[in-house]
């Protein structure tokens, strides 16, 4: 008893108030951390997947406005091509 008695007074780290404190939260925090844990995995797999969507519509949205722009180059391309006045009979444009 002597060790944990300075001038007749508890040393505060030997006291119960500071065993009973880290204990409860020790056995608090620890759950805490385990769950935070779990979510921040699930939350980063969410994330990763959500990305991979909206990455693989905006690809998809990206090839479509593609294609259709060609599309309409070549419709214009024909119908400029089958107007009498563009087309030279003589080898001679107008």
């Amino acid at each position: 008893m002597a060790s944990k008695l300075k001038n007749g007074k508890v040393l505060w780290y030997k006291s119960l108030n500071t065993t009973l404190l880290f204990w409860f939260l020790t056995i608090s925090l620890v759950p805490v951390m385990i769950i935070m844990y779990l979510n921040s995995s699930s939350a980063i797999e969410k994330i990763k997947e959500d990305t991979f969507n909206h990455l693989h519509n905006t690809l998809r949205l990206e090839k479509k406005f593609i294609q259709n722009w060609f599309y309409y180059r070549e419709v214009d391309a024909s119908n400029w091509s089958s107007i009498e006045k563009n087309v030279d009979t003589k080898g001679v444009a107008l």
